[in-house]
């Protein structure tokens, strides 16, 4: 009896470290994605407090984003409890928005689909940023031209199959 109380304690001890270790990456990764938002916000509100129409859009862009994320991590957060109502979004437009959003004025997007998607379009948006963010800071030395002058270009549009055709999928 005691040996299996020693083991079921130490199978408990495992299972929360896992969990206190998810924890930690998720709220890493929480602060990591909310940072940029929050820093546009920043930089804009003093030129907001101005009266500057633009800077006051920026600022309020901004904290539409954050709160955007904070509706996609209640979704994360909650699974199967959470209602996720997916509407058709044009993927090209889309696209471009989220582009001009993520710091990318060294790199190029080129957009080849004329695809709408159904989805959720926060979920799509959030997955967007993280796609071009990433690829742009990973690609041809972050974000600069590599050495023989290339720029980073993402491209948007469907995979073709081996015999070059879209999947109707």
């Amino acid at each position: 009896m005691y040996f299996r109380d020693v083991t079921e304690r130490k199978r408990r001890e495992e299972e929360l470290k896992r969990q206190n270790e998810r924890l930690e990456s998720f709220a890493s990764m929480l602060a990591h994605e909310l940072r940029n938002p929050l820093s546009i916000a920043q930089i804009y509100l003093q030129t907001a407090r101005t009266g500057d129409e633009n800077a006051a859009g920026e600022v309020e862009t901004a904290l539409d984003r954050i709160e955007e994320m904070i509706d996609v991590l209640l979704v994360m957060t909650r699974g199967g409890d959470s209602v996720v109502e997916p509407e058709p979004v044009d993927l090209a437009d889309l696209a471009a928005d989220v582009w001009a959003n993520v710091g990318t004025d060294d790199a190029d997007l080129e957009i080849e689909t004329d695809l709408v998607v159904n989805v959720e379009p926060h979920h799509l948006r959030n997955l967007l940023e993280n796609l071009f963010s990433n690829s742009v800071e990973h690609g041809a030395a972050g974000n600069a031209p590599d050495a023989d002058g290339r720029r980073t270009t993402v491209r948007v549009g469907a995979l073709g199959t081996a015999s070059g055709d879209v999947s109707p999928d």
